[in-house]
């Protein structure tokens, strides 16, 4: 589908003439077959680097699994960047076993296996990271955790892991604190990596429950419109960095209503 069969496909915002609009079409695209890229963030992130990787780009995937947050996404560009690793101090029992509160989906009923396979993924965007001159980046939500045993945010409480009232507090990150933490992540990774190129993009996905007092419609709206505006204006301040519309392409320009049943 070309440029213009694409706008006249969704008419209802477009009613000025195709021969008019001035549209912004990079001379070189930023990724052929052999770039090395790498994603991280929501659940989107992940389903984007499996669609990628079937496609036969050149994807490198550490496992990072599930970062909801640009807190948990520049957790781990720190830890890869300051080559730390994760400590015994760090994992607690849930009900499935050990885990840390920080990684998705890992966990094991032997504790020193479970520290094993959390620092295998650490080792690995070590790795990996480096090598990358494209980062996908997609932000999830900004209603976020803290573990005020250690006095840090974290992915996701486990449950059963810590205490609700006592241990963890939640938080709603506002659209300046999104920024800060996207700022930083733009800092440490062109420190390390001069030429890399970030696609940012706001996860479609809708949340299923939010711990604000309200709805979850409206919690997901104020959480994604959030993310939406810390995007935009981080992309615009940076000539490095990519918006990607897939919020605006599955929210608007596809038939929502249909997405949203399904």
């Amino acid at each position: 589908m070309n440029t213009v069969d694409y706008f006249d496909r969704f008419p209802k915002f477009r009613h000025w003439p195709s021969e008019q609009r001035s549209l912004k079409v990079m001379p070189n695209p930023l990724i052929d077959f052999n770039t090395p890229l790498i994603t991280i963030g929501s659940c989107f992130a992940e389903n984007i680097l499996i669609r990628l990787e079937n496609l036969g780009f050149n994807v490198m995937d550490p496992c990072w699994g599930y970062k909801y947050s640009t807190k948990s996404i520049l957790r781990e560009l720190k830890n890869a960047f300051e080559k730390r690793m994760t400590t015994l101090d760090y994992l607690y029992e849930g009900k499935m076993g050990y885990t840390d509160l920080n990684h998705h989906r890992i966990y094991d009923e032997d504790k020193s296996v479970a520290l094993w396979k959390i620092n295998q993924i650490e080792k690995c965007a070590q790795t990996m990271l480096p090598k990358a001159k494209i980062l996908i980046m997609t932000l999830g939500q900004n209603e976020v955790w803290k573990n005020l045993r250690k006095n840090e945010y974290i992915l996701h409480p486990y449950p059963g892991v810590l205490d609700v009232k006592k241990d963890l507090e939640v938080h709603f990150m506002t659209e300046k604190e999104n920024e800060q933490d996207l700022e930083e992540i733009h800092k440490r990774l062109t420190e390390h990596i001069p030429d890399i190129q970030i696609i940012i993009t706001v996860s479609p996905i809708a949340m299923r429950l939010t711990y604000q007092d309200m709805d979850v419609i409206h919690g997901n709206n104020i959480s994604k419109y959030t993310l939406y505006v810390a995007a935009t204006e981080f992309a615009a301040r940076h000539d490095n960095v990519h918006y990607y519309p897939s919020f605006d392409i599955v929210g608007y320009e596809c038939n929502s209503s249909d997405y949203y049943e399904s």
